[in-house]
């Protein structure tokens, strides 16, 4: 668990780091990677590879997630719920979102499923939305209510509610993960045809590649 940790936080000291890299004037640098793609493989595959969700005592391999997250300056994504979108102000609901995907490896369930937030508990908001796990089957709303459901038992029970991330013994290897588009960012369309420049970096972070999956 501690090296997942240290992913984290590395994750936070690279955004801190490429802070001084931004010339604030630049367009350009929305366009511009900055080395993210490679830390969120790097965290994808230790999440996917070394690590399992116990639920209630069963172990589940998460099998396909998806990373959203935003520093506001190195890297802009819109996509998290917790971020303005285009200038616009946040909805209640957003700013809720916003005090919980700022937490550092919390749990966060919210309307589309659930996320391992991964912020920096002062301003930097994220998740990792975990879309399928093996032995669950249909998408990440399902995926949460079936969680809900298995660790939420009689409401008479007296026993603790048990969800937690722990290592997982496992030999295979992960070559083969499939890299997407992240789904169900229903502002796809209307991006690609808005030539606005207010649109810019939601289209420029709607086309790349964080979803991770594995067979």
């Amino acid at each position: 668990m501690q090296d997942f940790k240290e992913l984290i936080n590395g994750l936070h000291c690279y955004s801190l780091a490429n802070l001084k890299e931004i010339n604030p004037s630049s367009k350009k640098n929305l366009e511009i990677d900055n080395g993210f793609k490679e830390i969120f493989h790097e965290i994808a595959t230790h999440l996917m590879g070394k690590l399992c969700i116990n639920i209630a005592g069963k172990h589940h391999r998460i099998t396909e997630c998806e990373i959203y997250y935003n520093d506001s300056e190195s890297h802009q994504d819109p996509y998290p719920y917790g971020a303005a979108k285009s200038n616009c102000s946040l909805t209640e609901y957003q700013k809720e979102c916003a005090k919980q995907q700022v937490k550092k490896l919390h749990w966060f369930f919210h309307y589309s499923g659930l996320d391992i937030t991964i912020g920096d508990d002062k301003k930097i908001i994220g998740g990792i939305l975990i879309r399928s796990m093996q032995n669950v089957s249909g998408g990440p709303s399902k995926l949460c209510m079936n969680i809900l459901n298995d660790v939420f038992g009689s409401v008479f029970s007296l026993q603790n509610a048990q969800l937690f991330l722990e290592k997982y013994d496992c030999e295979e290897r992960l070559d083969d993960i499939i890299l997407s588009k992240r789904k169900g960012l229903d502002r796809g369309k209307e991006l690609t045809e808005s030539n606005s420049l207010g649109n810019k970096s939601d289209l420029i972070f709607y086309e790349r590649a964080y979803n991770y999956s594995i067979k």
